[in-house]
């Protein structure tokens, strides 16, 4: 009987034994994944990371570009000078022609935009390039979002209450049709700023107002006819 006795004493030490070690290995396991937890990157760092290389990155190539077209605005002597350079810029860099259209927009006008009539000088320009883009909405879609960025943010205090007379200047030289410009008076920004667009289109009102009333009187003309 006290071997029996013995066996169970040897049982009991087993089973007290077994929780210790592996309680042990947890701890050490739990310890092994903390380490490296600190030493690698969450996916949410590294993308994050990732990120903001990839827009230094496209900074970099967007100034590159933004350089190349004020050298070429500034070295060409003719409009068809400047068109096949530009052209062939747009070819080089891999550059959809919306793209290159925002380029040359943000190349050509400032602050005077009014005072120096800057879109009756490069309306020539303009509509050459707009046949470069895949189609003409599109292409008006790039200047009403560049007037946006402007008149709205980079010269809000110079232009921002001459909107309408900005996009009337755009109007009157064929550049933005009265369909685009209710179309994009009455959508949401996806590529501006909303509260930067909003403000615009504010200042907008008494211009696109305009544009209502003289297609309803051209409406009624033919009515009466």
């Amino acid at each position: 009987d006290d071997d029996d006795d013995d066996d169970d004493d040897d049982d009991d030490d087993d089973d007290t034994a077994k929780p210790a070690v592996c309680a042990l290995a947890v701890s050490e396991a739990a310890k092994a994944i903390e380490k490296l937890a600190i030493a690698k990157p969450t996916p949410t760092q590294t993308d994050a990371d990732g990120e903001a290389e990839l827009e230094a990155e496209l900074a970099e190539d967007k100034a590159a570009i933004a350089s190349k077209v004020e050298s070429i605005m500034e070295e060409a002597e003719t409009l068809d000078q400047t068109v096949g350079a530009l052209s062939a810029l747009k070819d080089e860099m891999g550059l959809a022609g919306e793209d290159l259209l925002g380029f040359v927009f943000e190349a050509v006008f400032d602050e005077d935009i009014l005072k120096d009539e800057q879109v009756k000088a490069s309306a020539k320009l303009f509509a050459r390039l707009q046949k470069l883009c895949s189609k003409p909405k599109t292409a008006q879609q790039v200047i009403l979002v560049c007037v946006e960025r402007l008149v709205g943010e980079l010269h809000e205090e110079a232009l921002l209450k001459k909107c309408p007379h900005v996009l009337k200047a755009f109007y009157e030289y064929d550049l933005l049709e009265e369909e685009q410009l209710v179309h994009w008076s009455e959508k949401k920004s996806k590529t501006v700023n909303r509260d930067i667009s909003k403000k615009v289109k504010k200042a907008a009102e008494p211009f696109i107002t305009w544009l209502k009333e003289a297609e309803e009187g051209e409406d009624d003309d033919d009515d009466d006819e």
